[in-house]
């Protein structure tokens, strides 16, 4: 056989090379990958199919933690839905671990691939934790806006849905209503519309020179710094949020200089120091009639002989709270087994376990088709909170909720003329806006 020539040669090189390429590369797509995206935009990683039961059970050490910020009863009541789960799926260990700080202390631990994989948080905490990629879309695997639309109630799917994806499932709404102790109620006690704001301040007068030691409402808010308590008055007059998407303050606007007109003629017929306390004391004295409230109160008076009815207040500012899956869950491989988690918990057979025993309101439809008709006081918080206003998205930091807060009171108090107290606190809701 002839030696081979040096064109030979040469054709021998660049064939092992090319050979050894090919099997570099094989190798390299067997590895899973994970796409980065631009900064600011929701990361774009690979679409997942929705899992089976099946395709869950048969995966190995699949440990899924949840970040929460729930009360410690809430959270053993999840814990013991998901032992549930896990039993189902011998494979899946699932922990829950209360977060005091969550919302500062979950980016730090993302960069470090350390923390969740699913969070509970409320929606307003969604557009922020999108553009910073700290929370993935589910679209990805099939869950579309349709999906919100079809199985929760309507503002509790719009809420978990931005720029046209979903980014998360929700749970529960809280918003405040009026509670109300049904006999002291009399066919004229109330304004026909409980949204006009105006009437009520004629029935607060009317009332009070009939019952001159006792007062038609008291509300935490109205007298005491209770942002969410006072809110529903705000939004009853008009004004549709206390700062824009700009970061432009509306307490200045007409709408808000109305209600701080309001604030001041209603103070007359008012108590004039509140809290939730004070309220639900006075409440259950019969020194009032109705008082500002959420679900919450209604469990610490659940034992008491009073028969509760629901009204409206104005318009509730609402919170939708839900569960939200981190890119954790796909930089470990985990997402199929967090979603189904998610979905789980979010189901019919979960929220009735936990939310209706742990009084909260829930937001599956299927569930409240499947009790309202049987439970009075849940069927008046859902209708009150069908006209409600969505919390604004970003969320308003603790020093904006506190400006309102004490503007409010100033007003109630005399501290202040109407106009310039909330012009101040715009000045900071403004200022603070800039800052983020």
């Amino acid at each position: 056989m002839k030696n081979p020539t040096f064109h030979q040669n040469q054709y021998f090189r660049i064939a092992a090379i090319l050979v050894a390429f090919i099997l570099l590369l094989t190798a390299c797509q067997q590895k899973p990958a994970v796409q980065t995206a631009v900064k600011g935009t929701p990361k774009k990683l690979p679409a997942a199919p929705i899992t089976t039961p099946a395709d869950i059970a048969v995966q190995s050490g699949v440990r899924i933690t949840i970040w929460h910020t729930w009360e410690q009863s809430l959270a053993d009541a999840f814990a013991s839905v998901a032992g549930v789960y896990e039993a189902a799926h011998p494979s899946v260990k699932v922990t829950f671990v209360r977060m005091d700080n969550l919302q500062d202390t979950l980016k730090p631990a993302l960069a470090k691939s350390e923390g969740p994989d699913i969070i509970a948080l409320s929606h307003e905490y969604i557009p922020t934790f999108a553009q910073s990629e700290q929370i993935v879309d589910l679209d990805r695997s099939g869950i579309s806006p349709q999906f919100l639309q079809t199985n929760f109630t309507t503002i509790a799917s719009k809420t978990f849905s931005w720029q046209g994806k979903v980014w998360g499932l929700p749970l529960w709404q809280d918003g405040k209503v009026l509670l109300v102790n049904k006999k002291l109620v009399a066919e004229d006690t109330f304004p026909v519309d409980q949204v006009d704001m105006f009437t009520w301040i004629d029935k607060a007068r009317i009332y009070q020179e009939r019952n001159p030691r006792n007062y038609l409402i008291c509300s935490p808010g109205l007298g005491g710094n209770d942002v969410y308590s006072a809110a529903p008055v705000f939004l009853g007059i008009g004004l549709l949020s206390f700062l824009d998407e700009y970061g432009n303050g509306k307490l200045g606007s007409p709408a808000g200089l109305r209600a701080g007109e309001w604030l001041q003629e209603f103070s007359k017929y008012s108590p004039k120091e509140t809290s939730e306390d004070i309220c639900r004391k006075m409440f259950i004295d019969e020194q009032v009639v109705g008082m500002v409230a959420g679900m919450e109160t209604v469990a610490k008076m659940k034992d008491l002989p009073v028969e509760i009815e629901v009204r409206a207040f104005g318009k509730p500012w609402l919170r939708t709270h839900g569960l939200m899956v981190t890119r954790n869950a796909v930089e470990r491989n985990s997402f199929n087994t967090a979603l189904d988690l998610v979905k789980y918990l979010t189901g019919a057979d979960a929220v009735t376990q936990v939310l209706l025993k742990q009084y909260h309101v829930p937001v599956s439809s299927a569930v409240l088709k499947s009790v309202i008709t049987t439970q009075p006081i849940l069927k008046g918080f859902v209708s009150v909170y069908e006209e409600g206003i969505a919390m604004p998205t970003p969320a308003l930091t603790p020093k904006q909720l506190d400006a309102i807060g004490k503007a409010v009171l100033a007003i109630y108090s005399s501290a202040k003329n109407p106009e310039d107290a909330l012009l101040e606190a715009n000045n900071i809701l403004e200022l603070e806006a800039k800052k983020k």
